[in-house]
């Protein structure tokens, strides 16, 4: 599980018994990201190499470092499942991601009140808006960055065939409310 501009915390909620990351049915493990405020970042690279003189990671990187990390340290050969998120940045980004990372149902049926909100600003503010301003905005430029340089066919395997590398796309998929119902 590689949360983009999100911290293990801010998915404690996914995991535990009879949640959808099981740890008595699964192995989880959380790496964290170059650029993600906890790992190496441009808020925490001693200067001069810190916000703006920050070394950029693209998504890859950051999956081609991970590979070896669980293979090495966890033994870990094979991944049954990978979970993540996209990125994001501050109050307006808080409140722009919210209407794309859940359904327009979500919101039409009022399902937020399932979520323990007394009103739909409440989950916004609180969840969030909250969420994101507890970021270090020093490393929303490392964030942008990687996303705008986030193509999956820059590699030697697709030689820039972006078409040939969403073909080979194998993964199923699951939504937060598929997880919840889970």
């Amino acid at each position: 599980m590689t949360p983009f501009g999100a911290h293990h915390s801010d998915i404690e909620g996914s995991i535990g018994a009879g949640r959808a990351l099981d740890p008595i049915k699964h192995f989880i493990v959380i790496p964290k990201r170059f650029g993600n405020g906890l790992s190496s970042s441009p808020s925490n690279a001693v200067s001069p190499h810190n916000v703006s003189r920050w070394s950029r990671f693209t998504v890859t990187d950051n999956a081609r470092l991970q590979r070896p990390l669980m293979l090495e340290v966890s033994g870990i050969d094979r991944v049954a499942l990978a979970v993540g998120f996209s990125m994001g940045g501050l109050r307006a980004m808080g409140r722009i991601y919210a209407g794309w990372a859940l359904s327009q149902t979500f919101y039409r049926d009022e399902r937020w009140r399932q979520t323990g909100h007394s009103s739909l600003e409440d989950l916004l503010v609180n969840s969030w808006e909250g969420g994101f301003l507890k970021r270090d905005p020093d490393n929303i430029p490392s964030h942008i960055w990687a996303w705008q340089n986030a193509d999956i066919s820059a590699n030697d395997l697709y030689g820039g065939d972006f078409a040939q590398a969403l073909s080979a796309i194998t993964a199923r998929v699951m939504s937060p409310i598929d997880a919840a119902q889970a």
